[in-house]
């Protein structure tokens, strides 16, 4: 796992590991502090289907 900064500074890039293929989430700065992300830890992901871009 690992979080880079975003073009915009409210936004950070998570990238995750799922099972070997990357799943990248843009979240907010805000986010990442009240949920504690940190790189290295163990996350659930959750997927809206309408989101994804082929």
């Amino acid at each position: 796992m690992g979080i880079a900064k975003d073009a915009h500074p409210s936004q950070a890039v998570v990238r995750l590991d799922v099972d070997g293929s990357p799943l990248l989430a843009r979240v907010t700065r805000y986010s990442l502090d009240r949920l504690g992300i940190v790189e290295g830890m163990r996350l659930w992901a959750q997927v809206k289907t309408v989101s994804l871009l082929a």
